[in-house]
């Protein structure tokens, strides 16, 4: 769809994104075969901010959480995002409890976030 066609189905200027600030990687570095945390491990998402596409939400950063399950190794989007390189590294699903992610006091709910081995230190 052109610009043009979605302006006039939006009755009105359309904005479309902007270009990408990421520089393009062109060394993914290795492959990480083997997962560092294991299920029950405390894990802390990694606080870091850089440019471009990531797959690791703001809300979680900084804050700790337990690996939940270990979800074998996928290609890395924050990498392919930006350019043809490719790394896999393990993923996780990493539980949270929503109390400590958003202080609303919702004592006992917990929210899952799929993160990748890079995204996570050891807590």
């Amino acid at each position: 769809m052109t610009c043009a066609e979605l302006e006039e189905r939006a009755g009105g200027r359309f904005p479309l994104s902007g270009p990408v600030l990421a520089p393009p990687v062109a060394d993914a570095g290795a492959d990480v075969g083997e997962p560092r945390f294991g299920t029950g491990d405390l894990v802390r998402v990694r606080e870091w901010h850089r440019p471009g596409h990531t797959r690791c939400p703001r809300y979680v950063r900084g804050k700790a959480g337990v690996v939940a399950r270990v979800d074998g190794t996928h290609s890395v989007p924050d990498i392919e995002a930006h350019g043809a390189a490719r790394r896999r590294e393990p993923t996780y699903s990493v539980r949270f409890d929503a109390a400590d992610l958003w202080r609303d006091g919702q004592r006992g709910v917990k929210v899952h976030v799929d993160l990748w081995d890079s995204y996570l230190e050891r807590s």
